[in-house]
């Protein structure tokens, strides 16, 4: 009986990060799971961070966001275990202070490491009029069975950070 339990906690221990990475329902699985957003302590739990600081958005939820300024960036590495037909990244994205200018620039990457192709989505301050939206990107390119980083980027010249909460990297069957 010992040699049992000690078995089921040690795949335990192996399964436990693995499951909590990813959430499946019907059609689709989530890689970054972060529906809670940045809630954790600390709140960039399995994020690279530089340079991002962790405000209360007060604007709309009143949760802990990532707030992101000139050369800040917050980033997440996961392994897509499966083949997929589709993929698309959510998040929402708040602009705090927002004179209009295009100069206040979040870039959003996605990139295959293990092709080195990535896509690029660009937000500025002068087109940017959603303060509370969930931002929905369809990717193009294919992410079954790779490695895939996630990367928030404030461009250098931004003046006004933005804020990002509730990430999540859905693959579709």
């Amino acid at each position: 009986m010992k040699k049992v339990s000690l078995v089921l906690l040690a795949l335990t221990v192996f399964v436990t990060p693995y499951a909590q990475a990813k959430t499946c329902f019907g059609i689709s699985c989530n890689y970054i799971d972060t529906n809670s957003g940045f809630q954790s302590s600390p709140p960039y739990t399995n994020w690279t961070v530089s340079g991002v600081s962790f405000v209360t958005e007060t604007s709309c939820y009143g949760t802990i966001v990532a707030e992101i300024g000139a050369t800040d960036s917050v980033s997440r590495s996961f392994y897509v275990d499966d083949t997929y037909s589709g993929f698309s990244l959510q998040f929402r994205l708040f602009l705090p202070i927002d004179t209009n200018s295009a100069y206040d620039q979040l870039v959003v990457t996605v990139t295959n490491n293990d092709t080195s192709v990535s896509e690029a989505f660009y937000y500025n301050g002068n087109t940017y009029t959603t303060q509370c939206g969930k931002r929905v990107l369809d990717l193009a390119n294919d992410y079954s069975n790779s490695d895939v980083t996630v990367t928030f980027y404030g461009s250098g010249l931004t003046a006004h950070p933005w804020q990002i909460d509730d990430v999540g990297f859905y693959a579709y069957y």
